[in-house]
């Protein structure tokens, strides 16, 4: 068993946020995008930009107004592997390369530890679920723990203002 203590879904959302905005973005949680006309997902968490001429507050629809540059689902290490558990982030992954850029970072972000979870084994060493699924990772999906995470995002550049 692992002593190590593992990471919350708190603890990334605090880390995502408090780097995204000390480089500048603004960061929006729980971000519509429309898939079809049917269909929209809310994505965890996004780093993004107001478009050239959009200011405060926002009139329009996302894609409209706003530039984004990275998102995050974040979701715990032992998510089920179903075919449509995690096929749905690599289609809302693809829809976001076609829709807003291509040099939008996506990510998977994994955590280990869920206080507030009834079902949750607070003494299971994580380590093996969380290898079993960093290997999910593929040309639409980065699936990333929390070193990976922190790793990643050193590449994203400060947003321009």
């Amino acid at each position: 068993m692992s002593t190590q203590p593992g990471i919350t879904k708190n603890d990334l959302y605090a880390y995502l946020i408090k780097e995204g905005v000390g480089r500048g973005y603004e960061v929006i949680p729980e971000f519509v995008v429309k898939l079809s006309n049917r269909k929209s997902r809310k994505l965890d968490l996004v780093w993004a930009r107001r478009k050239s001429g959009k200011q405060w507050p926002q009139v329009d629809i996302n894609p409209k107004h706003w530039d984004l540059r990275a998102v995050f689902e974040i979701e715990g290490c032992n998510i089920r592997k179903l075919p449509n558990e995690f096929r749905r982030h690599r289609k809302t992954f693809r829809y976001i390369s076609e829709k807003y850029s291509l040099r939008t970072d996506k990510f998977v972000v994994l955590y280990t530890a869920a206080f507030d979870r009834k079902h949750w084994n607070k003494k299971l060493d994580r380590s093996s679920e969380v290898t079993k699924r960093l290997k999910w990772s593929d040309k639409h999906v980065d699936v990333v723990d929390f070193q990976g995470v922190k790793t990643a995002i050193k590449s994203i550049e400060r947003a321009g203002r």
